[in-house]
């Protein structure tokens, strides 16, 4: 009976000890770029990305008409403090522009509600020939909660991420190039 106590207490401790390493090796930080090269005005490619009622013409273009979530504005319409939320089967995002400097750059800050995780989301407008270059970059941390490290390792979270974002920038090319 002893020598069962003793193996059990020594799995339970190996597992946890394996479970701890895993943990320790599993990405927190993840950072998703992408860009598109967009034939339209720097102004007008910042005044889509920067004034919240043209999302969605473009933020949610990947996603059947029945499954486009409800959006809701909150805060001024364009500029710091500009926000958008909605709330889709997984989750409630939240968006909120914290710096807006003319025609060259955006950033916001992502609140997952559910997870609780934030990040940054940065755009930049970089003139180039008679074209702009937007480009995009996600970054953020999962922090200590394994089961989203996880499933973000398992799922290719940064992977799939980058072909969502490349189709919204494709479809806001699309709106600019109109």
């Amino acid at each position: 009976m002893k020598f069962f106590y003793s193996f059990t207490i020594g799995i339970v401790v190996a597992l946890l000890i394996m479970g701890g390493i895993v943990f320790f090796f599993l990405p927190s930080a993840y950072k998703i770029q992408q860009q598109v090269l967009i034939n339209a005005s720097q102004k007008e490619v910042f005044n889509q990305v920067d004034y919240m009622k043209n999302w969605g013409k473009w933020a949610f273009e990947d996603q059947k008409k029945k499954d486009r979530p409800e959006v809701f504005l909150q805060g001024p319409e364009d500029g710091i403090g500009a926000i958008i939320e909605w709330t889709d089967e997984y989750n409630t995002v939240r968006i909120e522009i914290v710096v807006s400097e003319p025609y060259d750059l955006i950033k916001a800050k992502i609140l997952n509600v559910k997870g609780g995780q934030e990040s940054e989301l940065v755009f930049e407008f970089i003139p180039e020939n008679d074209q702009i270059r937007l480009k995009l970059a996600e970054s953020g941390d999962f922090g200590l909660d394994f089961s989203s490290r996880l499933n973000a390792r398992l799922f290719d979270f940064e992977g799939n991420m980058e072909q969502v974002y490349l189709s919204r920038l494709l479809a806001l090319k699309e709106s600019c190039e109109k």
